[in-house]
Parts: C-alpha cells; structure tokens; sequence
C-alpha cells in the first residue's frame, strides 16, 4: 500500500512539475516580444495577468506539497525519519 501510494503521489509531482513547465513556456512564447521592449516586464506581468500569476503560483505551491510529502513518505518508508 505503501509503494503504491509513494507511485501515486510521486507521478502526480511529475505532472505538475511538467504543467508548472509547460504553462511558463507558454507564457514566455506568447510574451516574448513584450519582453523585449519592456525592462519592466514582470511588474507588468503581475499586475496585468493575474490570472496566469495565480496559476503559476498555485502550480509552485502544489508541485512543492508534493514534493515534501513523496520525500518524508519514502522517509517513513526507509525508517529514515
């Protein structure tokens, strides 16, 4: 049950990991000729697209609750915490 659930919650870091990727390189395709002209490029891009703000924020959040949880779920798996 352990492993299984340990696989679960690993993959679900893994994709989450690759949307917080996917979502970024979007982004950054999408506003790279802003980026260019404007030093001032991420003020912009939080005060203008909070949307996307929020979803890079939650994605960062969640991928990083996983993370600590895969690492003290094999922890407990190893008797190591």
């Amino acid at each position: 049950m352990d492993v299984a659930l340990i696989n679960i919650i690993g993959f679900c870091f893994f994709v989450g990991a690759g949307a917080f990727i996917g979502t970024v390189g979007h982004l950054v395709v999408k506003d790279l000729p802003l980026m260019q002209r404007d030093p001032n490029y991420m003020s912009f891009f939080f005060s203008e697209r909070k949307t996307h703000a929020r979803l890079l924020i939650t994605f960062g959040l969640l991928d990083a609750v996983l993370f600590i949880t895969v690492f003290a779920l094999i922890g407990i798996r190893d008797s190591h915490l």
